[in-house]
Formats: structure tokens, C-alpha cells, sequence
């Protein structure tokens, strides 16, 4: 699911008994959510602190909006065993190009919004949405010089939005971009206080607009994190074919595809959960 049909929820816990924290979740999620979460589906991760604290992160989703899509996938004769959320699932291609497991930050600039995620260990431990992206960025050149969308898609590849050559760049582009870099920037202060010491070195750039020119020096300057596109060495054949098809474009759909087996998935964050729990169809064995 994209971001923008679920929610996401963070909650700390003074103790680490999982039972216990089990037990309290529904209890402090009530108070989280503007909607009774018995018209949520929801699944969590759990971390215990060296301190030993629980910090869980929650994602939740109408039943409406899983079983529609689970319904798209019936109708194309597909039964998929999970269903997980956008920016959490980056973990798994994290976990598989063995990232470092210290914090990381993976900021994925798509077409219609941004996901931050954090990741301690591969697992996501953070997840925030953005909605602004590359689309924001085109539609103002489109108005800025006053062409086509598709004109507009085509000057941004070729030239970025910030460039100080006569039209080359776009003031409106750049104030979208100003926005977005506040709100990263803004992200990250407000992590500083629960992360401390363990704050991200860097951020890791995924998504088709994270190839923008000059996109990795701006955002850069602009949130005090050094910024850099995700790079993929060939190596294994895995590895090999994802750098050859391009990490950037296709790094959310192979963290997505690699979330399936339990030994490529880096948490256990999946909507398949309760009515809506994976059920193998046994009736060829019969």
C-alpha cells in the first residue's frame, strides 16, 4: 500500500516483556487514532533499547482499503502471502544488499509524495510521508515557462530545477524543493531528541526523481545530512541485475518482491493479518 492509504504510529514502552507490550498496544493506539481500531487492520515491530525499553512501530489501514486490493489481486489471479506499506518494506532490499546495520536513512523521492524511512538492523523503526515529488517539481516548471506537462517532464531530466543559466532552472520548482528539504530537515530534528547518539551519518536517495540534476548537493546543503543516490556494485547475480535495471528506479519494487519469503524480510510488518491472514489453497492436494 502506498503511504497515503495507510498510517503509521510510533509508541514507547518503559518495560521489554513482549507480552506485556502486546497486551498494552491496543490500549495507547486508541488514543493514536482518529478511527476504533476495529475498522483498522495493523501489524507492528517491535525494538527493545539497550535501556530496556520497547519501541513499536505500528502501520495501520482501513479493512476497506486491504481488502479492495487484495481483491485487485484475485481478479488478475494472484494471492499475494504479504501486504506490506511503502518506505516500510526498504528494509528487506537493505537486509539483502547488506547495508550497514547501524541507523540508516532511506528518502525515496517518487512521483506523487517522499518517503523518509529509518532503519536500525534492516528494520524499518520510522516511516513519514511527504507529499511533495517529482510531479510537484514538473507541474511548476510546466507553469514557470508556461509549456506542457510532458515538455515540462522532459526540461527537468535534461536540466534539473536548479539551474542559474537563463531557462534552465525554475523558482517555482526550487520553492517545492525548499518545502520538501524543511520538511526532511524538520523530520530529522525532531528524531534527534529519541535517537541521540544512534542519528544517521548520511541519507540514502531512491526514487526515479532522485536522479535529478544536482538533486544530491542541494538536499545536502539544505538538510545538513550528506545525501547520495543508492549505488549498487554488481556481485551477486541479484545485485547484478538490479544495478544494470537501475537501483534507483526499481529499489521500492525489489525491497517489495523480496518481502515475500521469510528469509529475505527484514521485519514482520504485514497487513495479512487476522480475517485477512494468508490461506494456501491445499485443493490440488486433495
Amino acid at each position: 500500500l502506498a503511504c497515503s492509504h495507510a498510517t503509521t504510529r510510533r509508541l514507547h514502552f518503559p518495560f521489554a516483556d513482549p507480552k506485556r507490550v502486546l497486551q498494552a498496544l491496543p490500549f495507547e493506539l486508541e488514543d493514536k487514532v482518529p478511527i476504533p481500531l476495529e475498522q483498522l487492520v495493523r501489524s507492528e515491530e517491535c525494538f527493545v533499547t539497550e535501556q530496556g525499553e520497547t519501541e513499536v512501530l505500528n502501520i495501520l489501514a482501513s479493512r476497506e482499503e486491504v481488502a479492495e486490493r487484495l481483491q485487485e489481486f484475485r481478479a488478475a489471479h494472484a494471492e499475494p502471502r504479504f501486504l506490506g506499506v511503502e518506505g516500510a518494506v526498504i528494509g528487506n532490499l537493505a537486509k539483502f544488499l547488506r547495508l550497514g546495520e547501524s541507523t540508516q536513512c532511506v528518502i525515496d523521492l517518487g512521483h506523487s509524495d517522499t518517503v523518509v524511512t529509518l532503519l536500525r538492523q534492516w528494520r524499518p523503526m520510522f516511516v513519514r510521508s511527504i507529499p511533495v515529488a517529482g510531479r510537484h517539481f514538473t507541474e511548476e516548471i510546466a507553469r514557470d515557462l508556461d509549456i506542457s506537462f510532458d515538455e515540462a517532464e522532459i526540461h527537468k531530466h535534461e536540466h534539473g530545477i536548479f539551474g542559474t543559466d537563463a531557462g534552465s532552472g525554475s523558482e517555482r520548482a526550487r520553492r517545492a524543493f525548499d518545502l520538501l528539504a524543511r520538511e526532511i530537515r524538520r523530520t530529522g530534528e525532531g528524531l534527534r531528541g529519541w535517537l541521540g547518539g544512534a542519528m544517521p551519518t548520511e541519507a540514502l536517495l531512491i526514487g526515479g526523481s532522485s536522479k535529478m540534476t544536482g538533486l544530491e548537493e542541494e538536499l545536502s546543503r539544505r538538510t545538513g545530512l550528506p545525501c547520495h543516490g543508492l549505488r549498487v556494485a554488481p556481485g551477486e547475480r541479484g545485485q547484478s541485475l538490479l544495478a544494470s535495471a537501475g537501483t534507483a528506479d526499481f529499489a521500492g519494487a525489489s525491497a517489495l518482491a523480496l518481502g515475500g519469503p521469510r528469509s529475505t524480510r527484514s521485519a514482520n510488518l504485514n497487513l495479512r493479518s487476522g480475517e485477512f491472514r494468508y490461506r494456501p489453497d491445499l485443493s490440488q492436494l486433495r
